[in-house]
């Protein structure tokens, strides 16, 4: 067989069933040590903001909050340094109707403890205003979801402590897009010791819906959904505890076309670890369905993030155990009614752990699910699957960082431009974790069956996508030709199709980009 010279400098290889990358943005912070990304939004103004912390000059992480162009060029960067000059750090944004962006997460303070954080930021990056929320232990609170209203009011939603013996109150803080404190609202689940939201909505009908975990009847936590007023007034609170009695978690919430709430997360099982769970509420907090999914492995699965497409249909994705595959990386559509439609599994070349961690619906009635997957000796790998509506693989696209190591996507949208966006974070040479922003072009993606099938059987037409300078064989005498059959005689043509010829015989169809 041949071997192909690649010109690593000159072009970028796009491997079969793979996405092709538009761009890759990596941002490597001032003490070139760990950062990450842990959010990113599409700005009305049509730029691209992410949210996750850097490390800083002062031995710690940054908040961090970040501007990039849809092509990739960086606009700006800013951090904030907590008075504790320890661990701060974003993991939600959101973009207000007033064109300002707004991050929550933590703040050290200063005293040993961790502060609920949020920042207000204009679109130029200069910091309108700074929030920090200390509960009543003075001990450790965090916000991991933010949203917004029409009238750009911000809705962070965490847990706080109460005693630093380890009690902590379901929390969801309210401002003004000023950042004035409007009012906080706290549950502790009936005197129970934990408690929390990890996600925050703000619904077309006006009212907040927050979803996470509160303590149970023993020493478990139940699945949780809080509805709140505008005005932060308690309405209903569900819980629900699954049949193994044991913890029980909400991880992410969205509102229906249908005027239905649906959150994903994980459930105890009477004869496993943890389901897969998906629970539909109304917006009164009346529970229309409950769907589990337990992988054949019977251990631990969960859903991280949950998805409603233009179809009326329901996309959730996590991960699920499965027998001799470890954790993989799991998609589940369901009907409205919470009838399955169809469960879709992916185990990485590296036959261990996958897991989705975002999943989003495109424009082109295509989904999206970003987390990582384990590469063949390389760790898990910065991973984008794609499917269509029927649950059909359309491309999986992975990215190993330059060292080799861990790389993931923690965040995913599909942009009104039709590109899809991922953030989160790569290992790289010389700058060890790099907060990292990959876009793709899912145009480039949809595979036939034929050529699914030209796949498995290693066909060598199966196309190479490039962009840069066509590929040649080493010491094999090769010609290459264009569409209509024409020789040429450059390694640099025009974007197009193109054949390369060994020995008299086709043994690769190259496609170039640009």
């Amino acid at each position: 067989m041949s071997k192909i010279l690649i010109f690593l400098s000159m072009i970028i290889i796009i491997p079969v069933q793979a996405q092709v990358e538009r761009w890759i943005y990596a941002y490597d912070g001032p003490a070139n040590n760990a950062d990450e990304a842990h959010s990113i939004v599409y700005g009305g103004d049509n730029n691209l903001y992410t949210a996750g912390f850097s490390f800083g000059l002062t031995g710690d992480n940054d908040f961090t909050i970040l501007s990039i162009d849809t092509s990739g060029n960086e606009r700006w960067v800013y951090s904030y340094d907590g008075p504790g000059h320890v661990t701060d750090g974003a993991n939600s944004i959101t973009y207000g109707n007033d064109g300002n962006v707004y991050a929550a997460g933590w703040s050290n303070g200063g005293t040993g403890d961790i502060d609920i954080f949020i920042a207000g930021v204009d679109t130029n990056g200069n910091e309108k205003w700074v929030y920090r929320y200390n509960g009543t232990a003075n001990y450790v609170d965090n916000a991991f979801s933010i949203a917004s209203d029409p009238n750009s009011n911000i809705y962070a939603a965490g847990f706080t402590f109460t005693f630093a013996s380890g009690v902590t109150d379901f929390i969801v803080v309210s401002l003004t897009s000023a950042g004035g404190v409007r009012w906080i609202y706290t549950y502790d689940g009936g005197g129970n010791p934990w408690n929390g939201a990890n996600s925050v909505i703000y619904g077309p009908d006006n009212y907040i819906y927050a979803a996470g975990y509160c303590g149970g009847t023993s020493n478990d936590i139940d699945f949780a959904v809080v509805c709140l007023d505008t005005a932060g007034n308690e309405e209903w609170i569900y819980k629900h505890n699954g049949p193994g009695n044991d913890d029980d978690e909400a991880m992410s919430i969205i509102y229906g076309n249908d005027n239905n709430l649906y959150a994903a997360g994980y459930s105890s099982g009477v004869s496993s670890d943890s389901d897969f769970v998906v629970i539909s509420l109304t917006t009164s907090g009346n529970e229309n369905w409950v769907y589990r999914h337990n992988g054949s492995g019977n251990s631990a699965d969960q859903a991280n993030s949950i998805a409603y497409s233009v179809a009326n249909n329901i996309y959730a994705a996590g991960f699920a155990c499965n027998t001799g595959t470890d954790n993989d990386f799991t998609v589940i559509s369901l009907t409205p009614s919470g009838s399955e439609r169809w469960v879709y599994t992916y185990n990485g070349p590296g036959d261990f752990i996958d897991e989705a961690l975002s999943i989003t619906c495109g424009s082109d009635s295509n989904i999206y699910a970003a987390g990582y997957s384990f590469g063949s000796g390389t760790r898990e790998d910065f991973t984008v699957v794609s499917l269509d509506q029927n649950g059909e693989e359309l491309g999986v696209y992975r990215h190993n960082g330059t060292r080799n190591l861990l790389d993931q996507a923690n965040s995913i949208i599909y942009g009104p431009d039709s590109f899809v966006y991922a953030a989160g974070m790569c290992f790289n040479n010389n700058t060890v974790v790099d907060l990292t922003v990959i876009s793709l072009d899912p145009s480039t993606l949809e595979i036939t069956e034929d050529e699914q099938q030209d796949i498995a059987a290693g066909d060598p037409h199966f196309p190479m996508h490039i962009v840069g300078t066509l590929p040649v064989p080493i010491g094999d005498s090769y010609k290459i030709f264009d569409i209509t059959g024409r020789q040429i005689h450059t390694l640099n043509p025009a974007p197009g199709i193109y054949f390369v010829e060994v020995d008299g015989a086709i043994k690769q169809k190259i496609i170039k980009i640009k």
